[in-house]
């Protein structure tokens, strides 16, 4: 009995400790993250916006303004980290991060700025950053060079953002390792404000860029005044100079014909109006007389005005009292070949008025009395017809114009006329897909869908670079352009998916093309039928796009889905691993950072 009693006491016991054990909660499964910061090796400073991917996950993030990245909720393992950036020396860091546990790994790296690829040169192949026009009413054209340094191909493109940078002999194309190619610059001096004027160009490449400073310098306005206190032999000569400038003399021509530049006086400093006091004149005698100073070297002309020495005082004449001479007479032509930001017109100087007219042209303004001091042409001198290009207009805006021409005794005008610039149509079909323009200085029209979507805010497909199908797994070991040495794509159908999908002249967008949008747009978080998407609002002309947070895809895993933006570029990475492209992979609308191209990411089409 008592046996019975211990194994039933033992059987109890065991019983007991297996219901205590099998009551325990399963062990909580403890993760881990890592984090750090990315700096610049040369300087020290934190690099934002830099692409951090960690390996073997494939997960990818963009370091923040202070540098920063980090990677949550990690199973126990071991971990790597690869580093890239435009602009600089991608990085492959071979420290392994051991995850065990909860612990935050804080792991720093500093990347490399690749050396200049892009040189600008002068005439005498010196690199320069300041090209200057000078002040010279008729010198509108200059000449640098850029030059290939690097051992690569490069496509350029210019972008301008002055009103008075007219034009470039190339504004974009191609150039081999070590070639150096002239670029012919020419501007609008009509446009310039007076004083000293300065902008930049940038010459964005597909490996770095360059900006060189434009400056230029409209001389000042100088006018006349009418004579005060005139008496049978003294006058008052009144003059006044009208901004800022750096003026080395000022003062008055005078004489007793309309030919004054026989007798001079200086007069005064600073700006504003001045003065001279003329005595011992002649009575009952007409004197002519005009401001002037001295900018650069040149001397810039007041009008001309005249008083008599009649114990009166001198008026502001239509026409000076010289029996030889008087003002042009012009005639303001039609207006024609209008757009949406330039029309053609011209004018006659039909008659000289016994002087030589010096600059006719065509001057136009939004008020309806437009004068030589609103924008204007100079098409030459003498009498005759002449053409007129107006450009620098806004679109579906009424415009006055009307044609003058200059003698010495003073400015004609002609029969003051009106058009109306074209409407811009901001929206359209190409091939049946919708486009919006943005006013971007390339002209380039965004579509407003992804391809394989049907609605802005759908993700619609996921592609690998350079490939035309989509697939199940996105891997290396699948994709057709992984370490393949590759140009750009855009436009090419064999590997451009936009091209051979939508065919005409849709085509993916190269890298400078997907920075200047996110350069001249500002974008906000919205939520469109329940979807997270970036709104971009052109600053130029207000108009706006929608880029859904579409993730991407690796292996057979869709990452971060509605919460980042990632779309290809159709420009490749120059590497030696020949692995990689430029897109646009992270969170916000910042710049273009560069994926592998086995991953799957959406394409957002455009056109010329």
């Amino acid at each position: 009995m008592k046996r019975i009693i211990s194994l039933l006491s033992v059987l109890l016991i065991f019983i007991s400790i297996f219901n205590l054990n099998s009551c325990k909660p399963d062990p909580i499964e403890e993760l881990g993250s890592i984090y750090g910061i990315v700096t610049d090796k040369a300087t020290g400073e934190p690099v934002k916006n830099a692409n951090v991917q960690l390996r073997p996950s494939g997960e990818t993030t963009l370091t923040g303004t202070d540098g920063r990245y980090e990677f949550l909720e990690l199973k126990d393992g071991e971990y790597s980290i690869t580093v890239s950036k435009t602009e600089y020396t991608d990085l492959v860091d071979d420290y392994v991060i051991t995850i065990d546990g909860s612990k935050a790994i804080r792991r720093d790296v500093q990347i490399e700025k690749i050396p200049a690829l892009l040189k600008i040169l002068d005439s005498n192949g010196n690199e320069i950053e300041v090209l200057d026009f000078g002040s010279m009413q008729d010198d509108n054209i200059r000449m640098f060079s850029i030059f290939n340094n690097s051992t690569m191909p490069l496509q350029y493109q210019i972008y301008k953002s002055a009103a008075w940078v007219v034009s470039f002999s190339s504004d974009e194309g191609s150039m081999n390792p070590g070639e150096t190619r002239p670029i012919v610059i020419s501007i609008d001096r009509t446009k310039l404000s007076f004083g000293d004027n300065a902008t930049t160009i940038t010459i964005v490449t597909n490996n770095g860029g360059k900006q060189l400073t434009l400056k230029a310098n409209k001389a000042g306005d100088v006018s006349t005044k009418d004579a005060i206190n005139v008496t049978t032999n003294s006058a008052t000569l009144l003059g006044s100079i009208n901004n800022q400038l750096a003026y080395s003399e000022k003062g008055f021509y005078y004489g007793t014909d309309s030919n004054v530049s026989n007798k001079k006086i200086v007069s005064g400093n600073g700006i504003g109006e001045f003065s001279y006091n003329l005595t011992d004149l002649q009575e009952g005698k007409t004197y002519y007389f005009k401001a002037y100073m001295m900018l650069d070297g040149e001397t810039v002309w007041g009008e001309l005005r005249y008083f008599t020495t009649n114990g009166g005082n001198g008026g502001e004449p239509d026409e000076p009292e010289n029996p030889e001479t008087s003002l042009p007479t012009v005639i303001t032509g039609s207006v024609g070949d209008i757009t949406t930001d330039s029309a053609l017109s011209g004018g006659e100087v039909t008659s000289d008025g016994g002087a030589a007219v010096t600059v006719r042209g065509l001057c136009w303004s939004t008020a309806q009395n437009p004068s030589i001091n609103s924008k204007k042409t100079v098409d030459g001198s003498g009498t005759g017809s002449y053409s007129s290009q107006i450009t620098g207009l806004s679109s579906n805006t009424t415009y006055y114009y009307r044609a003058y021409a200059t003698n010495i005794n003073g400015t004609a005008y002609g029969e003051v006329k009106s058009f109306t610039t074209e409407e811009i149509s901001l929206t359209g079909e190409i091939n049946g897909y919708e486009y919006i323009d943005l006013g971007l200085p390339s002209g380039l029209k965004w579509a407003t869908c992804n391809v394989g979507a049907s609605s802005p805010e759908m993700s619609g497909e996921y592609y690998a670079w350079g490939e035309l199908e989509t697939k199940d797994y996105y891997g290396t070991d699948n994709s057709s352009t992984h370490e393949v040495v590759m140009e750009d794509i855009s436009g090419d159908p064999n590997y451009d998916v936009a091209r051979a999908k939508w065919g005409s002249t849709w085509r993916m967008p190269k890298v400078n093309e997907m920075n200047e949008l996110m350069n001249y747009c500002t974008y906000e978080e919205v939520d469109i039928n329940g979807r997270k998407v970036y709104k971009l609002t052109s600053k130029i002309n207000g108009c706006s796009i929608i880029l859904p947070r579409a993730g991407y895809k690796i292996s057979n895993y869709h990452h971060y889905y509605n919460n980042t933006t990632c779309y290809w570029s159709s420009t490749p990475y120059q590497s030696s691993l020949n692995n990689r492209a430029y897109g646009k992979d992270g969170y916000g609308c910042g710049s273009c950072s560069t994926p592998e191209r086995y991953m799957g990411f959406t394409i957002r089409p455009v056109s010329d």
